[in-house]
């Protein structure tokens, strides 16, 4: 239930009173544009850039995270609404992956049962409803990055 709320304006910008939500970000780049947002906070994006061998086949995650200082990295995984045996057959590979650094970001309406995903991720699970929330998403790399070697012992 939301409550009524007097307007403030700051700038250009009005705060409450029925306005839009207005998103405050610490970059000067549109968080629409990922690419750009994650440069300037200095983590390297890059799409499908690593194979993860599940068994006798490979998952290819998504996106990956690097942190330019330091190596760490963290893999991305967006699942959204598909076909059930496409949905049992990623579940399968993303157990058998067992890696912490595996962060899914699950589409609410994708059609699994709830708490699938995070029964068979060893890393962080997001859901999302319409999009992602970038800051949500940045927070949970910075929580799975791993440096290189401590992914070599997760295998």
């Amino acid at each position: 239930m939301t409550h009524p709320t007097r307007a403030v304006t700051v700038g250009d910008i009005q705060i409450g009173g029925g306005a839009p939500i207005t998103v405050q970000s610490m970059t000067d780049t549109d968080t629409r544009d990922v690419e750009a947002t994650v440069a300037q906070i200095d983590r390297e994006l890059a799409r499908e850039d690593e194979l993860i061998l599940v068994g006798d086949t490979v998952m290819i995650p998504d996106f990956s995270f690097t942190h330019r200082r330091d190596g760490r990295r963290a893999l991305l995984e967006i699942v959204g609404f598909w076909h059930p045996d496409y949905l049992r057959r990623k579940l399968a590979k993303v157990r058998q992956a067992g890696r912490r650094d595996l962060i899914l970001l699950v589409y609410k309406s994708a059609n699994v049962a709830e708490g699938e995903f995070e029964a068979a991720s060893a890393g962080e699970v997001l859901t999302f409803v319409r999009k992602p929330v970038l800051k949500d998403v940045l927070a949970a790399v910075e929580r799975c990055a791993v440096l290189p070697e401590e992914k070599r012992n997760q295998a």
